[in-house]
């Protein structure tokens, strides 16, 4: 009987995965973890949009189950990534990560392990290459800006929540990011990472010549639903419109 292997379980050819999500290692260089979201009502030979997502500070790639349904159950494969650093959590005793600020000695092997993470799930999945978005919160929206910004031809757009720009400013590689549209949404009360902050990341990139949507929200750190509805909607219009 013929089958295939996805996600370390065995299919036949005439079965096609559940949606949910899935959680794997890559083959190589290194086994680093990769949760992936399937959507409702599947289909194996559409080439989906991809959203690669980068977790806060302390948490890890499970961030991505509770916030994938509510961004979209439909329209996009979606894989998260775990932060290489460990760090202590805001509760005693617990323990999260975290990902490396720039001009950390193993700052490389984010970029290592995220471009390793994009070609592996292009390898199990169909995905566009054109439509592949990189999303972060918090901590992970610092890694995001630097990703982004220093690799914008690899991306099609950009959406960072409840974040700012790393303290050493992310390298500008233009022309090239003037074509990479941003979304940096923004809670106003957010008392971890003050709304100056956010606002100052979006003056910087429109100055830069990016095209940024700049957009606040009744919230303080955490995510509110309208955000996230609101990062599906501009993820679709680029989607629609663009390609």
């Amino acid at each position: 009987m013929h089958t295939y292997q996805l996600f370390g379980k065995t299919f036949r050819l005439s079965e096609v995965p559940e949606s949910g999500f899935y959680l794997s290692e890559l083959s190589a260089p290194r086994h680093w973890p990769i949760l992936t979201f399937l959507p409702t009502g599947f289909e194996p030979e559409y080439a989906y949009p991809l959203v690669v997502f980068l977790h806060g500070r302390g948490a890890s790639e499970r961030q991505l189950i509770p916030w994938m349904p509510a961004l979209s159950r439909r329209n996009y494969v979606a894989i998260a990534l775990r932060g290489p650093h460990v760090v202590r959590g805001r509760r005693a005793g617990e323990y999260g990560y975290g990902w490396y600020e720039s001009g950390h000695k193993t700052e490389h092997l984010v970029e290592e392990y995220l471009f390793a993470a994009i070609a592996e799930t292009s390898q199990r999945l169909r995905i566009h290459p054109q439509r592949i978005f990189l999303v972060g919160f918090c901590e992970g929206g610092q890694a995001a800006y630097r990703i982004a910004l220093r690799f914008p031809e690899r991306f099609g757009g950009l959406v960072v929540l409840n974040s700012s720009l790393p303290k050493t400013k992310p390298l500008f590689h233009l022309p090239e990011a003037r074509r990479l549209p941003v979304l940096v949404a923004h809670g106003i009360a957010n008392a971890v990472i003050p709304l100056s902050q956010a606002r100052q990341a979006a003056q910087l990139l429109h100055l830069a010549g990016l095209r940024v949507d700049f957009r606040l929200y009744p919230t303080t750190h955490r995510l509110h639903p309208v955000m996230l509805h609101d990062a599906n909607r501009w993820l679709m219009s680029l989607v629609t419109a663009t390609f």
